[in-house]
């Protein structure tokens, strides 16, 4: 599963000594940050989606990493030798 986005815990007083804690999924969406409340019993999952979304995106810049070193490395075509001056 992958979900974008960060996770947060809010607490609010209720009446008397109570305290609610409910949880938030924030992401960027266009151009403004779009908030989701997360029931209690779905939260475990969210963070593994949000988990999953972390490791696609380490696995994403090391292939692009890997890509720019095959594509920008000097080649044959790149040494000075084959170079003409006018």
């Amino acid at each position: 599963m992958i979900i974008s986005g960060t996770l947060t815990e809010r607490k609010r007083k209720r009446s008397g000594s109570r305290v609610a804690v409910y949880h938030q999924l924030q992401r960027w969406r266009g151009d403004h940050n779009d908030t989701k409340h997360i029931p209690t019993e779905r939260v475990k999952v969210v963070q593994e989606g949000i988990e999953g979304y972390r490791r696609v995106q380490t696995l994403v810049e090391e292939m692009a990493r890997l890509d720019e070193s095959l594509v920008l490395a000097p080649g044959p075509d790149d040494s000075k030798k084959n170079s003409t001056k006018r």
